[in-house]
C-alpha cells in the first residue's frame, strides 16, 4: 500500500508529526524531494527531535526509511544529522536507511553560492527568503548536469567519473570566480571530499527504485514524505517564491524511485491558519490588485464622517462605506443626542463607540457587549471609559 502524505499550504503544517503517528503501522518511509530545508518536529519518548534530511520514521525501529531519487542531499548535514540521533539512543544503519544511487549530491559550493546570491538579492530588495542551504543550486546543476549523483561516489577511482568532477569543477569556478569574485576551489581538495563521503555512506547507497519496488509488489506499508506544502510547488506553487522541486503528491512516486506505481492514498495536511516558509505573498494577496488591497478595512467600532455626518461601523467591512452599505454602519449621534444607558433595552448589542449618558457621566464604549446591568457603565469597567 503506497500513501503519500503532503502539506496543503506554505509549509510548516505539521506533517512530521502525521508521519510519526502513520509510521506505527508503515513498513517503509520514503522522502521524496526536497533536501535539508525541511524541518520536520517529531516529540517523542526520548525528547523533541527535528529532522532535516533524515524521514520522520527514522524514529521507529522497524521502519527502513528511504532518500529517494528526487531528492537532494547535503552529505555533510546528512552526517551531522545521524550523528545527533545516534547520540540520543536512536540507530542509524544501512539496515534501516538506504540512499538512492540517483539522487542529487548538494556539493560544497551550492550553500556558498546561494548565501551569495541571496546577499545581492537582498541589497535590491528582491530577496527570496532563502533557507541558504544551496537547495535550488543543487536541483539547478541537477538539471544542467553539472554535480554528481550518489552513485558517482561508488565509481570515483574511475577516469570517466574524475573527468566529470574536473569539468564541473572548471565551470562552477568560472561562475564563482567571474560572477562573485570569490577564490578558486581545488580539484585536488574537491576530490578528497568525494572520497571521505563515499567512505561513510557507500554501504548506504543502493538501488533505492528496486527496493521499494520489491517491497510494493510484496505488499509492504510505504510512506512518501513531503517536504514544505503544495503552495511551493515549483510548478503550481506561489511562482518565483517557490521551492526548486515537485511537491504534489503526485510527484511522490516518481521522486521516491517507484514511477510505475500508483498511490492507494494520499493525506493532505492542513493547519487552521496559515504561515508562509521565507518570502513572497500568500496565493490570493495581490489577486485583485493594488485598487483593491489599498482600499480601506473597516472594522466594529471605526468612525467616519460622510457629507458632515459621523456613522459607527457596527460590521468588519472591506471598502464599504456608509452609503455603499448602510446595514453596517449606524449614524453617531451628536453629543446633544447622546441619550441616556437606562434608556437602552435590555440585550441590545452596543457596538464600540456608542455614547451614552450615566449618573451625570458621559460615557463611550470600547468593548462590544450586550446591554445588562453587569456592564453599566462605572470607573474600571472594561466596556467603559468615561469621556472628559
Amino acid at each position: 500500500m503506497l500513501t503519500a502524505v503532503t502539506g496543503i499550504n506554505w509549509g510548516d503544517e505539521g506533517k512530521g508529526r502525521v508521519i510519526d503517528l502513520l509510521a506505527e503501522h508503515a513498513d517503509i518511509v520514503a522522502r521524496y524531494q526536497g533536501g535539508n530545508n525541511a524541518g520536520h518536529t517529531v516529540v517523542t519518548e526520548k525528547g523533541k527531535f527535528i529532522l532535516n534530511l533524515l524521514p520522520s520514521g527514522i524514529l521507529h525501529p522497524d521502519v527502513t526509511c528511504v532518500l529517494g531519487t528526487g531528492m537532494v542531499i547535503d552529505l555533510d548535514h546528512l552526517a551531522n544529522e545521524m550523528q545527533a540521533i545516534e547520540a540520543r539512543g536512536v540507530e542509524v544503519s544501512p539496515k534501516n536507511l538506504k540512499l538512492s544511487d540517483k539522487a542529487t549530491i548538494s556539493m560544497p559550493w551550492h550553500k556558498v553560492q546561494d548565501g551569495l546570491e541571496e546577499d545581492r538579492l537582498a541589497q535590491k530588495g528582491s530577496a527570496f527568503g532563502s533557507t541558504r542551504r544551496g537547495i535550488a543550486y543543487a536541483y539547478s546543476d541537477k538539471y544542467r548536469k553539472k554535480t554528481l549523483r550518489l552513485g558517482d561516489l561508488l565509481h570515483l577511482d574511475e577516469k570517466r567519473t574524475q573527468n566529470r568532477l574536473r569539468v564541473i569543477l572548471d565551470s562552477k569556478n568560472m561562475e564563482l570566480a567571474g560572477c562573485y569574485h570569490q577564490e578558486k576551489m581545488s580539484y585536488d581538495a574537491l576530490l578528497n571530499w568525494c572520497k571521505l563521503q563515499a567512505e561513510h555512506f557507500t554501504p548506504y547507497i543502493c538501488d533505492v527504485g528496486a527496493f521499494l519496488q520489491q517491497a510494493h509488489d510484496s505488499g509492504k506499508r510505504i510512506v512518501l514524505e513531503a517536504q514544505l506544502g503544495a503552495m511551493r510547488d515549483i510548478d503550481y506553487g506561489i511562482f518565483p517564491f517557490t521551492s526548486s522541486s515537485n511537491t504534489l503528491a503526485a510527484y511522490a512516486p516518481l521522486g521516491a524511485g517507484i514511477p510505475n506505481c500508483k498511490l492507494d492514498h494520499v493525506v493532505g495536511v492542513l493547519k487552521s491558519y496559515s504561515t508562509c516558509v521565507g518570502a513572497g505573498p500568500f496565493a490570493a494577496e495581490n489577486a485583485m490588485g493594488e485598487e483593491w488591497n489599498e482600499k480601506k478595512s473597516y472594522i466594529t467600532g471605526d468612525v467616519v464622517t460622510l457629507d458632515g455626518v459621523s456613522y459607527t461601523a457596527t460590521h468588519y467591512s472591506r471598502g464599504k462605506s456608509p452609503a455603499s452599505n448602510p446595514d453596517k454602519w449606524t449614524r453617531t449621534p451628536t453629543e446633544e443626542e447622546i441619550g441616556a444607558w437606562a434608556d437602552l433595552p435590555d440585550g441590545e448589542v452596543i457596538t464600540e463607540g456608542t455614547k451614552v449618558t450615566h449618573n451625570g457621566k458621559k460615557w463611550v464604549c470600547v468593548a462590544q457587549h450586550f446591554k445588562s446591568s453587569v456592564y453599566s457603565p462605572r470607573v474600571n469597567s472594561t466596556k467603559w471609559e468615561e469621556i472628559t
